[in-house]
């Protein structure tokens, strides 16, 4: 950035307008790219005249939006040039469009090679229970040394958000709904582990954020990897993977907040609501007492439980398998 103002700053026939930057953005999407859409909407009010950029790599790696965004800028009044120093190239002269348009596909097919490398980098990872491991509330991030010698992060229990968690998945098994939930914490004031826009803590709780952290596996130490995929490098945009792609599940990775069975629980209560059911959970059991003795409660509104629940406390009943949690 100091390289460019000084050069710029140094040429007597220019005037510096400013240094437009995408910190962390991909170039595949401009969509996203606030530096890049500042950069565009400037030269749309006149402030701007030439541009000038690193490489066509660096302006847009999708061939669409670096070929749009070109011509746009060269049917403003007054036009606007792009020089692209890497390629010594000037949208202002006549032969620069080929080799623009050339220059364009190579960098969208760069990024969709880094892309597919990516992919294939999880899926190693991934079959070898080497999983990410995004942040997560109730738990700590941990460096610890791996087996390769090097380093890898795991999740720690934190006990004051893990108190939260826990209470969570109480209140919902005791029939309270998400937005009850919600609204308990957020009067309480009980940080979500978050920061508003302001920097400030965020102790605002949304019933659409306590199904997402009631259905995360991971909370009973379990992993469920590739739940959803990016079908299209170019949007970034993801869909859940319906068998798409491979699924990586691995129980007991680590350290639990919640058991398994008040987690399952709390999926088929959270799964009947769906279908209108309202308060605590209803287990499914052999009766194994009186005149319905070796008959099976049900849920009353049959949406809690799959067929293979079902099927599991059938055998159960019929002593063709252990009754086991």
């Amino acid at each position: 950035m100091r390289q460019y103002k000084e050069k710029i700053q140094a040429n007597p026939s220019y005037k510096y307008a400013g240094t437009y930057v995408d910190n962390g953005f991909s170039g595949t999407n401009t969509a996203h790219r606030p530096g890049f859409l500042k950069l565009i909407e400037d030269a749309r009010a006149g402030k701007i005249d030439m541009i000038i950029t690193k490489a066509v790599s660096r302006f847009a790696r999708n061939l669409l939006d670096c070929i749009g965004y070109i011509e746009e800028l060269k049917n403003l009044d007054p036009p606007v040039r792009v020089f692209f120093e890497q390629e010594n190239l000037d949208t202002g002269l006549q032969t620069s469009n080929i080799i623009l348009f050339v220059l364009a596909m190579v960098a969208e097919e760069e990024s969709h090679m880094k892309s597919e490398a990516m992919l294939l980098s999880l899926e190693w990872r991934f079959s070898r229970g080497r999983f990410l491991t995004p942040s997560l509330y109730g738990y700590d991030k941990v460096e610890i040394s791996d087996s390769y010698g090097g380093k890898r992060k795991i999740l720690q229990i934190n006990e004051p958000q893990a108190q939260v968690v826990k209470w969570i998945y109480a209140m919902l098994l005791r029939g309270a709904t998400t937005e009850e939930i919600a609204e308990t914490l957020t009067e309480l004031k009980i940080p979500t582990g978050g920061r508003k826009r302001n920097g400030t803590i965020n102790t605002d709780w949304t019933a659409k954020g306590i199904v997402s952290l009631v259905r995360n596996e991971r909370y009973c130490g379990d992993v469920l990897a590739r739940k959803t995929y990016t079908p299209n490098f170019k949007d970034h945009k993801s869909k859940k993977n319906n068998g798409k792609k491979n699924k990586y599940f691995q129980p007991d990775h680590h350290d639990a907040i919640v058991t398994r069975a008040v987690w399952n629980a709390t999926q088929r209560i959270l799964n009947s609501r769906r279908y209108g059911h309202k308060g605590e959970y209803l287990p499914m059991r052999v009766i194994d007492s009186g005149v319905l003795t070796g008959f099976i409660s049900m849920n009353r509104s049959w949406a809690g439980f799959d067929f293979d629940d079902y099927y599991r406390v059938s055998q159960i009943a019929m002593g063709l398998l252990d009754d086991c949690a």
